[in-house]
């Protein structure tokens, strides 16, 4: 549920054209088939941050892959 609530928010937020073409490559590799991380962009003035939902038992060098 909070991964489709995450997606849909990224899409709004692209929408309002307050994305970044930066952002957006951070947003399409980690929703790409090796990662299937959800990702969404953050902060005031145009975002500048991502939030990524990394799922439990994750780690640090799966992480770091990304």
């Amino acid at each position: 549920m909070i991964q489709t609530l995450i997606n849909e928010n990224h899409g709004h937020l692209v929408l309002l054209d307050v994305s970044h073409p930066s952002l957006e490559t951070i947003h399409s590799t980690t929703a790409s088939e090796q990662f299937r991380l959800n990702t969404r962009l953050t902060g005031a003035g145009r975002g500048h941050y991502t939030m990524t939902l990394v799922p439990d038992g994750a780690t640090c060098t799966s992480s770091m892959k990304v």
